[in-house]
């Protein structure tokens, strides 16, 4: 699981079976163990694509994507200055992290010009965040598929959430 999948081995591994791949991922702002700020533009592999406006919250936001090259794969990675941490402690912040992730991946999409078949959320966050609002959105045909995974089916790793945080999402 990961980023190190998802950036890598999942894209590399569906291209090599025919299958047309177009992941997208955060990139925090810092590292999850140390805490020092990340610069992708220096990170081995990736380059700047463009700035990308996007609206959360009722406001414009805009964030820097890069681009990571893997095995034929263009991952994109979505640099949100904001983001902090991968995790965060507090999980109404995590919730706050993937909504704005989310209406950017949102976006993205459609800066790129792409109507995905088949949406593959990996991880609660982005089921719970971004796919509400991309079911919403009538620029993704009624027929898109939604596929979600995640790490652990272990109730107790699985947070929970008081009903009144999807309210802000």
């Amino acid at each position: 699981g990961g980023l190190g999948d998802w950036a890598g081995h999942v894209p590399e591994g569906m291209l090599k079976r025919g299958i047309r791949v177009l992941p997208i991922t955060i990139g925090y702002s810092k590292h999850w163990q140390t805490g020092q700020t990340i610069d992708y533009g220096n990170v081995p592999g990736s380059h700047f694509l463009f700035n990308l406006d996007f609206d959360i919250h009722f406001q414009k936001k805009t964030v820097p994507v890069f681009a990571i090259d893997r095995g034929g794969a263009q991952t994109y990675l979505i640099n949100d200055q904001d983001s902090g941490i991968l995790y965060p402690g507090a999980d109404n912040e995590s919730l706050m992290q993937s909504a704005q992730f989310g209406k950017a991946a949102q976006a993205l999409l459609k800066r790129l010009n792409e109507k995905p078949e088949i949406f593959w959320y990996q991880e609660w966050r982005a089921a719970c965040t971004t796919m509400p609002s991309i079911l919403d959105d009538p620029y993704f045909p009624a027929t898109t598929k939604h596929l979600y995974t995640m790490h652990t089916s272990i109730r107790d790793a699985l947070p929970t959430f008081p009903e009144s945080w999807f309210d802000g999402l």
